[in-house]
């Protein structure tokens, strides 16, 4: 299924940040070729946009890979949980910066969410992410959690991760997670879809070229074409049901068509959400459209995770 959902026109908040963001979308790019201050500018976006107010907060090493428990106020959902996959193009991103959209995945579903501080590009390349993130769903399996009640989200390449953790699980005869949520995932690294190049002009977050160069960081020796590097190159029979947000605005618009249309033609129930007007990753944005995705996420894995 494929909804076409927010207005007809952005709203005016939404409008206005964006057209900041594009506008500013040169300096950041230069800012960015310095990788330590693009790590520190991705974890000050707490500054602008905050967690949830009343979430705490608990560390813990999944064998080894630093996670972090993010528990809403209010737990409904106390035999469930979330594995969360930050964005950051598999170079930035931190579980400071992974509280933003954990923080309110947890409130909307009153599940706990687990955050991972998955190993970053180019120090470590493919396959350390991956791995992490296997890792880390086999360590809640050994705490007793059955897949059913496991369901993974992520944004951009956190949306990359769900998508080649689970197609690495299936290929290791392992049960897949109950649910996942895709949020912009960049799920291809090839950067040859119709609308990577084609969205460059209305997309106020991504440039292609510099995109390009943290897919060749985060390969390493392995090929682009590899589907547990791009998803969108794997075989989907016999996977779990996927939810996926992306806007018209971005270059990664055909990322999530793509992964969507191989989801549906291997029988798997897939839905698509594709906002009009609006941005790369714009579930954390704060806008009423931001909003509705993240009812539209929790309404989703309640009801896939069985949720009484």
């Amino acid at each position: 299924r494929v909804n076409q959902e927010g207005s007809q026109v952005a709203s005016a908040k939404a409008k206005a940040l964006m057209a900041a963001m594009k506008a500013a979308l040169p300096l950041m790019s230069k800012v960015g070729e310095d990788l330590e201050t693009q790590r520190k500018a991705m974890d000050a976006i707490d500054l602008l946009i905050h967690p949830v107010k009343g979430t705490t907060y608990g560390p813990v090493s999944a064998y080894g890979v630093p996670c972090e428990y993010i528990i809403p106020q209010r737990v409904t959902a106390p035999e469930r949980i979330i594995i969360h996959f930050h964005g950051g193009a598999y170079v930035t991103g931190s579980l400071r910066y992974a509280r933003i959209l954990a923080s309110e995945l947890a409130a909307a579903s009153g599940m706990c969410v687990l955050t991972v501080d998955y190993p970053l590009a180019p120090e470590h390349p493919y396959p350390a992410a991956p791995d992490a993130a296997v890792q880390v769903y086999r360590f809640l399996r050994e705490r007793g959690y059955a897949p059913g009640q496991i369901a993974m989200t992520g944004e951009s390449a956190g949306g990359n991760l769900c998508l080649a953790a689970g197609l690495r699980l299936k290929a290791a005869g392992e049960p897949l997670p109950g649910a996942m949520v895709c949020m912009s995932p960049w799920a291809d690294l090839t950067g040859t879809s119709a609308t990577y190049y084609a969205n460059a002009k209305i997309d106020p977050m991504i440039v292609p070229d510099s995109l390009m160069e943290s897919a060749r960081a985060y390969a390493g020796d392995a090929s682009l074409n590899d589907p547990f590097v791009s998803p969108v190159f794997g075989d989907f029979h016999g996977f779990c049901p996927v939810l996926l947000f992306v806007g018209t605005n971005e270059c990664l618009l055909d990322d999530s068509r793509t992964v969507h249309r191989k989801l549906r033609e291997a029988g798997i129930e897939s839905e698509l959400v594709i906002a009009e007007d609006m941005c790369h990753v714009y579930p954390i944005m704060g806008f009423q459209e931001s909003k509705a995705a993240i009812a539209h996420a929790a309404e989703f894995l309640r009801k896939t995770l069985e949720v009484e």
